[in-house]
């Protein structure tokens, strides 16, 4: 898992079934952005740390935009065009027949 966390440039971490969030302890040492979801554990786990922001669990467009504020953080670096030029669907039918 730290392989996996050391190459991540976020957690995106929204469970609403946890009392400890394992992996919110394990990607701390990485010092990167996390969004997290704005439950009692969360706070519990997250203890002090900078780049945190806590979202609802059910509020899916302030998601988007923290994941949106994420990926336009020129200090991280992300590539862009790659995330654009990655297979899209904009509604069922069209994820259905990219999958199958």
């Amino acid at each position: 898992m730290f392989k996996i966390y050391s190459k991540a440039n976020c957690l995106v971490f929204m469970s609403k079934l946890e009392t400890w969030g394992m992996p919110i302890t394990e990607f701390k040492p990485t010092g990167k952005p996390m969004i997290l979801a704005e439950l009692p554990y969360t706070h519990e786990t997250i203890g002090d740390y900078n780049d945190v922001s806590f979202v609802s669990v059910d509020d899916y467009v302030k998601l988007a935009s923290e994941m949106e504020r994420v990926i336009s953080d020129e200090r991280l670096g992300i590539n862009k065009q790659v995330i654009t030029a990655l297979p899209y669907a904009s509604n069922w039918e069209e994820l259905f027949k990219l999958l199958l």
